[in-house]
């Protein structure tokens, strides 16, 4: 079978990636431009309407408003007092009426007998002997 020829060789290859990568780069400088090109306006911009104040004020507060202070919890460890806890009642682990279920266990596995040998395998035959072939025909020049 004979070797198919590109007909689309190395040097139009090299080409055709050097030429796209030229328009690539051109195109984004063209575009690099035109981005910074100041626009001409053909007519006079219409002035932005003024804002409206719709907003209401916020209502002023008066600092002379005595406020209750807001509750929070005080760190442990810089509390200038110790804590006042009421008297927990002990708990005796060795009165209590414990009746513990026994905890399951797996069964013991059973002693299996030892496995029989292996039996043995007689050898694969002999490989047969390759085939002779007659060489071909040689073809003469000829005249």
């Amino acid at each position: 079978m004979a070797k198919v020829r590109s007909k689309f060789t190395t040097s139009s290859k090299v080409t055709l990636s050097a030429l796209s990568i030229m328009s690539f780069f051109g195109g984004w400088n063209v575009i690099g431009h035109l981005a910074q090109k100041p626009v001409k306006a053909d007519e006079p911009a219409t002035p932005l309407p003024a804002p409206m104040n719709t907003a209401t004020p916020w209502p002023t507060l008066s600092t002379q408003v005595d406020l209750a202070p807001i509750p929070t919890m005080f760190p442990t460890l810089t509390r200038p007092e110790p804590l006042n806890l009421p008297d927990l009642p002990q708990i005796d682990l060795n009165a209590l009426p414990a009746a513990i279920a026994p905890i399951p266990t797996l069964a013991a596995l059973p002693t299996l007998a030892p496995l029989a040998p292996m039996p043995t395998m007689a050898p694969p035959p002999p490989m047969p002997a390759a085939p002779q072939f007659a060489p071909a025909p040689t073809k003469s020049g000829g005249s």
